[in-house]
């Protein structure tokens, strides 16, 4: 039993650390410089970002010219500081990290300041000390918008429709476009690892976009729609989908969702109900039926610490009953 164990984290942890190393593909980062009152540059600040759910802290150090950079920055909700000897300290709250995301953030230290005393800004996004450098047009969505929209299908990869140049086609979705190229040329990431799959082609077999999964909702984090340009990082499509998935956190969490979907109770399309239905040629019905469906989709998702603001776990399941006719 003992070797089993010991055999069983030689082969989990490779997979955690290569899921790791994927998942910086799709991380952001955090970068600026640190004046003083008179615009002055000021080395050696010590530079602090905490994510306020996980509790994690990265700190860096500004250089001789004023300037920090953390390059590897995992989308979520962070705070940031500055301090230094003899100033007084810059926080910043409600700092906003995207996936891909690149953001600027620069202080201004007072001198001369009594001990103890600190300013706190809560950052906004048109604000000018909070820029973010892209060269692509497109919206990002966080789990909590996610929740907040009406994703029937349970599928986040449906709101590629909500893209301004997705174009539907009247010959179906194997001809529907998005900026005037087909569906083949949207690239899913996951964690910044494609997803495609060329076995499910939208414009051989029909489907809007040829993944061979189904994203719930409860599984992301945050999802990066790109109309275009694509990043050159990550390259490939016209148009892409970039999806981060949750995490743990410093709090335990879940939830359970039963989401039905019964045809039964769906009203008849006017076309239906002026066609009558024949049976050897002989009339038994002055309407159609319409073809029954039952959809059962049940979610289970529970995460928490299990280091506090060291490790995490985030669980989830995900099953699917399809009865009809």
């Amino acid at each position: 039993m003992r070797r089993l164990f010991v055999f069983s984290l030689l082969v989990i942890f490779p997979i955690l650390n290569i899921h790791a190393a994927f998942g910086q593909g799709s991380n952001g980062s955090v970068g600026g410089i640190v004046q003083d009152t008179t615009n002055a540059l000021i080395p050696g600040v010590t530079v602090t970002l905490t994510n306020t759910q996980t509790g994690v802290v990265d700190t860096r150090l500004t250089n001789d010219a004023g300037a920090y950079n953390l390059p590897s920055v995992p989308p979520g909700t962070y705070k940031i500081s500055g301090g230094l000897s003899g100033f007084t300290p810059d926080n910043k709250d409600g700092l906003q990290v995207g996936t891909q995301a690149q953001l600027r953030v620069d202080f201004v230290l007072k001198v001369g300041a009594a001990a103890g005393t600190q300013v706190t800004v809560a950052v906004d996004v048109g604000n000018s000390q909070l820029r973010e450098t892209s060269s692509s047009v497109g919206e990002v969505l966080t789990d909590e918008r996610l929740r907040q929209l009406p994703v029937v299908g349970g599928n986040v990869l449906d709101l590629l429709s909500v893209l301004p140049g997705f174009r539907v086609s009247a010959g179906g979705p194997a001809f529907d476009t998005v900026g005037g190229l087909g569906l083949d040329s949207v690239n899913t990431t996951i964690n910044g690892l494609s997803s495609n799959s060329v076995r499910q082609a939208s414009q051989f077999v029909g489907y809007q976009i040829f993944t061979p999964t189904v994203i719930n909702p409860d599984l992301v984090g945050e999802i990066r729609l790109i109309l275009a340009p694509v990043d050159a990082e990550l390259g490939r499509g016209n148009s892409q989908l970039q999806i981060q998935t949750r995490s743990g956190t410093n709090k335990y969490t879940g939830s359970v969702v039963w989401n039905i979907q019964n045809s039964a109770m769906d009203a008849n399309s006017w076309s239906n109900n002026h066609t009558p239905t024949l049976a050897n040629g002989v009339q038994v019905s002055n309407r159609t039926d319409p073809n029954w469906q039952n959809r059962n989709q049940i979610t289970a998702s529970y995460g928490g610490p299990i280091i506090k603001n060291k490790t995490f776990f985030f669980f989830l399941w995900d099953e699917q009953r399809v009865a009809g006719r």
